[in-house]
């Protein structure tokens, strides 16, 4: 059977706001949004509301040869 708890807590932890991804990446959160702006890290509009999916952002970064990557894994 489906476990419908645990498919919307790995559904919150896809789709990150600026501020987690901040967090997460250690910076901060006028840099998340700068890098977003520039084109560097991908994003997704739900609405009004921008949202990162940490899998791209990864990816992301490794081709643009961020090195703050290195602190997540």
């Amino acid at each position: 059977m489906l476990d419908v708890a645990h498919t919307r807590n790995r559904m919150k932890k896809s789709w990150l706001t600026a501020q987690e991804l901040a967090t997460l990446l250690q910076v901060s959160l006028k840099t998340v949004r700068r890098a977003y702006r520039n084109g560097e890290i991908p994003m997704a509009r739900f609405r009004h509301m921008v949202r990162f999916n940490l899998a791209k952002v990864q990816r992301a970064m490794e081709r643009n040869g961020r090195s703050r990557l290195r602190r997540l894994n």
